[in-house]
C-alpha cells in the first residue's frame, strides 16, 4: 500500500470517527430535549387537575376555591403514586420523576424534579409551574442540576 493510500485511509477513519462522536452527542441532547417535552406535558396536566379540582366545590372533593384544600388526595397522581399521607409528593412508577406541590393564598406552586438518561446525581432537572385562579404559568425553564 502507498503512502498516499494510508493517509487517505486514516483520514476516513478519523472523519467517520467525529462523525459518530457528533451523531451520538446530537441524540443524547434530542432524547433530552424530548424528555423534558413529555415531563412538560405532565406538569402540564397536572396543573390543569389542580385548577379544575380548585374550582370544585368542597361537597363534591374539591378545594372549594382554597388551594390548602387541593392536593394529589384529592386531585389524584395520574403518572404515578401518591408518595406521603398529606398528598403533597407523587412519584412516578419507575421513579424518574417527583412532583412535589406547596399551596399559597393565591396560587399552587407545583415543583417536578426529574432524571433523565443515565446513572448519578448529573442528570437531575426540575421545574416550577404556578397554577392560579385564572391561569397557568410556568415561572422556571429546566433547570439542571449538577
Amino acid at each position: 500500500m502507498g503512502q498516499q493510500q494510508i493517509i487517505i485511509l486514516v483520514l476516513v477513519v478519523i472523519i467517520v470517527g467525529l462523525g459518530t462522536i457528533l451523531a451520538l452527542q446530537l441524540l443524547k441532547t434530542e432524547y433530552v430535549e424530548f424528555m423534558e417535552d413529555d415531563y412538560q406535558q405532565v406538569l402540564l396536566n397536572t396543573a390543569q387537575s389542580f385548577k379544575a379540582t380548585y374550582e370544585k366545590p368542597e361537597m363534591f372533593g374539591g378545594g372549594g376555591h382554597h388551594w390548602n384544600k387541593v392536593n394529589f388526595g384529592n386531585v389524584g397522581c395520574d403518572f404515578g403514586v401518591v408518595n406521603d399521607s398529606s398528598g403533597k409528593t407523587c412519584r412516578s412508577e419507575d421513579g424518574n420523576l417527583i412532583v412535589l406541590i406547596s399551596g399559597h393564598d393565591t396560587y399552587m406552586g407545583i415543583n417536578a424534579v426529574v432524571h433523565i438518561g443515565g446513572d448519578g446525581p448529573s442528570k437531575m432537572y426540575s421545574r416550577e409551574v404556578r397554577v392560579y385562579p385564572d391561569s397557568i404559568a410556568f415561572v422556571t425553564d429546566w433547570i439542571h442540576h449538577q
